[in-house]
């Protein structure tokens, strides 16, 4: 696991040289101390549940069928949007 890490680390560093992201000279004398900024913001994500997956699907089968002219006897809308 640390093996790997280096070597995403490394690559990472890489890429950053390569693309200009250090001052001038900095990647023609090397790298002697690397400071990385693993700050991590919090996003307000929403995971999917079985419901909300439930109710995504039936929302577009519906909306296939009404596309492809399907004669529906029930939407299941109704009940999807009790349940979430």
């Amino acid at each position: 696991m640390e093996e790997a890490a280096r070597r995403q680390a490394g690559a990472a560093i890489g890429r950053e040289l390569a693309g200009g992201a250090c001052e001038r000279g900095a990647a023609e004398q090397g790298l002697k101390r690397v400071t990385v900024d693993t700050t991590v913001q919090p996003k307000n994500i929403s995971f999917p549940t079985d419901a909300k997956l439930l109710h995504a699907a039936i929302k577009g089968l519906n909306r296939l069928a009404n596309k492809h002219g399907v004669q529906l006897r029930q939407s299941y809308l109704r009940i999807a949007n009790a349940r979430r």
